[in-house]
């Protein structure tokens, strides 16, 4: 885990590596939009957009492979929402 103080509060980061956030929002995404009965679209749509962004500006400030993760983090949400469980990272 890692961590960085911004403007007097700490902000920790879990550091994991590109494929688990792949899998973490391809799956997330999968289960709201096709396993789950009672969702809502926009309600869904507004909690994944809020968790990418809050882990996309995780990874910009403290982790390493940037790029990597951000886009293993797109393209989990592209599968997800296109059933695509098959493919690999």
């Amino acid at each position: 885990m890692k961590q960085i103080t911004l403007l007097g509060r700490t902000i920790y980061s879990t550091n994991h590596h590109a494929f688990r956030r792949y899998l973490y929002f391809r799956n997330q995404v999968y289960f709201w939009l096709y396993t789950y009965k009672g969702r809502r679209v926009s309600r869904v749509a507004l909690t994944i957009g809020r968790s990418l962004l809050s882990q996309t500006a995780k990874i910009v400030l403290i982790e390493e492979d940037r790029l990597a993760k951000i886009w293993a983090m797109l393209r989990g949400i592209w599968d997800g929402v296109f059933k695509k469980l098959h493919r690999g990272y």
